[in-house]
């Protein structure tokens, strides 16, 4: 499993998004969380399906603290062997 965490648009979106689409292809389970303006469609395309349980957005980084419980229940339910929690 793997967050994505980004305050801004990527340079190539077509780039990530093929970058997301490769780890997805591995079995990565991919979280995209926005803060502030983000293109909302580019978190879409990177997030695992379904969208509405794998895309955030926030308005600021505190706003990142409503969100973790969610986000680290998610780890333990999807992610096996070892936890590592880093937020």
């Amino acid at each position: 499993m793997a967050v994505l965490i980004t305050d801004g648009i990527s340079g190539n979106t077509p780039l990530t998004v093929q970058a997301a689409e490769f780890a997805k292809s591995t079995g990565i389970h991919l979280i995209a969380v926005g803060i502030g303006l983000i293109n909302i469609d580019e978190l879409n395309a990177i997030a695992s399906a379904p969208a509405a349980s794998n895309v955030f957005r926030v308005n600021n980084f505190v706003g990142l603290s409503g969100i973790e419980t969610y986000i680290r229940d998610l780890f333990v339910d999807t992610c096996t062997g070892e936890f590592l929690y880093l937020l």
